[in-house]
């Protein structure tokens, strides 16, 4: 039984005449005190799984919460536990108990209702559920649709009638697999799939998934070839796949004829000097002609992370030159010589390489970034404007001209306990009196709290009003407006 507390306090928070410590220091503004929290289980292990507006859903164990933005508060949970036959096999698979619960882990809506996928006793299993029902309606089979431990990330995308996932097949495997799949039909006689124990996503760690036209990109992580190496633990990565891709011939008949993918570099180039890769790939926003992303990093004791901006065009045009028919809207494998090719050969020679838009050296090391384009100010100038999170609970705002190439670190704010991460950010809208609105991050982090924190900005040079809302739930979130 999870029992819910519901703690809601406002706080309003006036900051005066503030300036930085420095002329390179930008102002920092602590909201970890004054703050309400909504407390779940600690050991929930929250995701977002689903932005409406001003609520959200977040997968947890063994259930579904329907999260309301403005106030913070739990207004429906929807139950589904393990069923008792899957945990009884479950149970001689492992003596962790824990992974025998069923982690909520993927969803997509539904004309009635939502369908979620999750661990379901290291069987996935997929079940749906109708608005304000409680207890699933049906279920079936989620192999590939879900992981098979709560700890593995597991991006997802529907797209069209189509679930897209990056997923371990089966109990046994270990590797990761871009796959897509109606979920709709039984079985996988329609599944796609990258191929196994080959060189296409070997000893990958999935960051996203998300559309492109015709295609749908995925961003990963995985191990260095021979000739890339330098030294370089794992490097980024893109891969691109058709979403009307029918698949092979014969034994490939269930693998991608359009899978290619390429080096992503975010890097900064100096004369005579060495390079300096920020190659850890933490997180990616989705722009309208740009993918954004933010990098650390390798380096022991250099406290570096980055911003990179790629054009949608370019990676189409790039993924393209590996077919022979690139004048198709989304180019692939014609015949099986070159669908045999491209299976060996998916890495493009020439990378994918930009340098940072904006770079933070210190102990702050970036997780996730979210992105506003087209931002316009009182002036009427316009920006494109960044919220990046960090591992050690801050938040910075980075603005950057859109006729300008560098951004400006604006202000930092201490959402959380030094040390403690925040693991991922999404925008929320407020509906306002006069027909306006206030925009909302929600921040999600491992210490299992939700925190909603509303922040107005009149002149952030002069004098800065911040309304905080927040509360906390067993992973730790935090929302903030910007009217």
């Amino acid at each position: 039984m999870i029992v819910s507390l519901l703690f809601v306090t406002v706080a309003v928070i006036v900051v005066s005449a503030l300036s930085p410590a420095s002329s390179s220091s930008p102002p920092l503004f602590d909201f970890t005190n004054g703050t309400g929290r909504l407390r779940f289980a600690s050991d929930d292990s929250l995701v977002l799984l689903h932005n409406y507006g001003p609520y959200v859903l977040l997968g947890g164990r063994n259930a579904i919460f329907n999260v309301s933005i403005t106030p913070l508060t739990l207004i429906f949970k929807y139950e589904w536990p393990t069923s008792e036959n899957d945990m009884s096999e479950c149970t001689k698979k492992t003596t962790s108990l824990h992974l025998c619960d069923n982690y909520i882990r993927t969803f997509y809506s539904t004309y009635a209702g939502f369908v979620v996928c999750g661990t379901h006793g290291l069987n996935p299993t997929c079940a749906n559920f109708v608005e304000r029902d409680r207890r699933a309606r049906q279920t079936f089979a989620g192999d590939g649709l879900a992981p098979h431990a709560p700890d593995v990330v597991a991006p997802f995308l529907f797209s069209g009638r189509h679930l897209y996932t990056a997923n371990a097949p089966d109990y046994s495997s270990t590797e990761l697999l871009l796959m897509r799949k109606d979920p709709l039909k039984a079985g996988t006689s329609d599944m796609l799939r990258t191929g196994r124990g080959e060189t296409q996503t070997d000893g990958a760690q999935f960051v996203k998934l998300t559309e492109n036209r015709n295609e749908v990109l995925a961003f990963f992580s995985e191990p260095p070839t021979e000739s890339e190496g330098c030294g370089l633990r794992r490097v980024a990565r893109i891969g691109r796949v058709c979403r009307d891709d029918t698949g092979g011939t014969g034994k490939h008949q269930h693998e991608w004829t359009s899978f290619v993918k390429s080096r992503l570099d975010c890097a900064i180039e100096g004369k005579d000097q060495d390079t300096l890769y920020f190659n850890q790939l933490a997180s990616v926003a989705p722009g309208v002609h740009f993918v954004y992303g933010a990098f650390r990093s390798q380096l022991a004791g250099l406290g570096s992370s980055a911003v990179c901006a790629y054009s949608r065009n370019t990676v189409s045009q790039r993924m393209a030159s590996a077919f022979r028919n690139k004048k198709s809207a989304c180019p692939r494998a014609n015949d099986t010589y070159e669908h045999t090719y491209i299976r060996n050969n998916p890495l493009i020679s020439t990378k994918l390489s930009t340098s940072p838009l904006f770079v933070h050296y210190g102990t702050d090391r970036f997780t996730e970034v979210l992105v506003e384009e087209n931002v316009v100010d009182l002036a009427g100038r316009q920006s494109t404007v960044f919220f990046i999170a960090t591992d050690q609970g801050k938040i910075f705002k980075i603005v950057k001209d859109i006729h300008g190439y560098d951004a400006t670190h604006v202000f930092s704010m201490k959402a959380v306990e030094a040390g403690t991460p925040i693991v991922s950010l999404s925008a929320h809208v407020q509906r306002l009196p006069n027909q306006q609105t206030a925009k909302k991050l929600l921040i999600l982090t491992p210490t299992q709290q939700l925190l909603d924190m509303r922040m107005r900005e009149i002149d952030y040079s002069q004098q800065i009003w911040l309304g905080v809302e927040v509360a906390q739930e067993s992973l730790e979130g935090m929302a903030v407006s910007l009217v």
